[in-house]
């Protein structure tokens, strides 16, 4: 998250380049593992092992590694149907065979198991197809090639259509639940789709708007572009770090994805508000409740992950927020508050961003899509019953429970808080909606606001 740019790949360089030989290496490394380590991390650990590489090298193989897995279930479909022969007699697949097509082999693989069997020097051949078909000679396999793109345009949730986004097809059920929930048109579907094969933007948060000028001229002249969203948001774009800016080291600005700075807009908050951040993660929107409540009330974080509240403090003392305080919970029993919750009766604000697939952040975490087991959803929606059913105790009668994911599944997200409210009589909601992708070029989450009664 510390680059702003998007980075660029020539179409068909993934082959032809003297960086081809390592990146050949490091895919080789990656199949070593039988569970997907998180690519980003990864690769940062791996550069630093090796300091061979300047800033353009590691920006190529970084590209180059998250294109193989945007877009490698497609490449491994792509291999297994039209590597050696014709799917059928001799004639390769036209649009109606792959509208129509239920090969065991793309409806039932499609996972990390399956591409990490692919050899590299396949896997980056398909991948430079894809980019430039005109970089090769066969005719009938670019043909076949346009017709699976004319199929994903008019069924995108077909099976063959999704392996065209780079999605395992045990998606689909997902996608048209989403779809459904949603009411998103079929232009809907396409944009978001078509967005999954696209890194997400660089958006920033002010932590003080008094400090937009200064900003955005330091983001000019570091080579950055930044186009105010909203009064305290930020798009950015550029090839450039974030974190050496004097801006970022001063606490002015905040990394924070535009749809996780709308989940912390939806909270209610008023002057002298006590807020329980219950799964607080990396701080963002702890910050951001800290800067909305200025000088007045208070922000509690908690997680279960020690280092995390320490990455909170660190974030905290570099912006100057000393209404935050930290509370251990250990996810189940509730902690001792103390006075001044115990005499309101609980917190006026209880947030639970709570834990998830993270299926909204694939297009950051594209190797995330392949590291999702049959039925873990369900795994985490057990999980996020068990939060809610925690914390709603700690919410004052006319207090505010706000439930947040990363993720568009219905079942972590609407069904949720269906069956929550189903069985927890004196909370109302008061909103609920998807937030980002496809209505904006951002990650994709969920937020529910829902009130306590008398």
């Amino acid at each position: 998250m510390n680059r702003a740019g998007q980075g660029t790949q020539p179409a068909v360089a993934y082959l032809r380049s003297p960086r081809t030989p390592h990146l050949l290496r490091l895919w080789a490394e990656l199949c070593t593992f039988e569970e997907l380590p998180q690519l980003d991390r990864w690769l940062a650990q791996r550069f630093r092992q090796d300091k061979r590489f300047g800033k353009k090298d590691r920006l190529w193989y970084s590209d180059a590694l998250f294109m193989a897995f945007r877009f490698g279930v497609w490449a491994w479909a792509a291999e297994s149907l039209l590597g050696a022969q014709p799917r059928s007699g001799d004639r390769f697949p036209q649009a109606a065979d792959w509208g129509s097509m239920d090969d065991p082999r793309i409806t039932q693989g499609a996972s990390w198991a399956e591409l990490r069997q692919m050899s590299g020097d396949r896997l980056f051949y398909w991948l430079s197809l894809r980019l430039d078909p005109s970089t090769h000679h066969d005719a009938e396999t670019i043909q076949s090639l346009q017709a699976w793109r004319e199929c994903a345009l008019q069924e995108p949730l077909a099976p063959a259509a999704l392996l065209w986004w780079g999605l395992p097809p045990a998606y689909r059920q997902s996608l048209e639940q989403r779809q459904t929930i949603s009411q998103w048109r079929k232009s809907d579907v396409l944009l978001f789709l078509e967005r999954q094969g696209e890194r997400a933007p660089l958006w920033l948060r002010l932590n003080a708007s008094d400090r937009l000028a200064a900003v955005q001229q330091e983001l000019s002249e570091r080579g950055l572009t930044a186009q105010q969203e909203g009064p305290s948001t930020l798009r950015v774009g550029g090839d450039g770090g974030i974190l050496g800016l004097e801006a970022y080291q001063q606490g002015w600005i905040e990394i924070q994805d535009r749809a996780s700075q709308q989940i912390g807009e939806a909270i209610p908050l008023h002057i002298n508000d006590k807020v329980w951040d219950a799964c607080a993660g990396g701080g963002g929107k702890t910050m951001q409740i800290a800067a909305r409540l200025g000088s007045k009330g208070r922000v509690y974080a908690s997680d279960v992950r020690q280092y995390k509240l320490a990455d909170i403090r660190l974030r905290a003392e570099r912006a100057r927020f000393k209404q935050v305080r930290f509370l251990a919970w250990n996810g189940q029993e509730l902690p001792p508050f103390d006075a001044a919750i115990q005499e309101q009766g609980g917190f006026d604000v209880v947030l639970v961003d709570a834990p998830c697939t993270s299926s909204g952040t694939w297009r950051r975490n594209a190797e995330a899509r392949l590291r999702l087991a049959a039925g873990e959803d369900q795994k985490f929606a057990a999980l996020q019953a068990s939060i809610l059913e925690q914390v709603s105790r700690a919410v004052r009668v006319g207090g505010y429970l706000v439930y947040g994911t990363c993720s568009w599944l219905v079942s972590e997200n609407e069904a949720q808080i269906e069956g929550f409210l189903a069985d927890h009589s004196n909370f109302v909601q008061v909103s609920q909606r998807l937030l980002g992708c496809p209505q904006e070029d951002s990650d994709t989450m969920f937020v529910a606001v829902m009130q306590r009664k008398a």
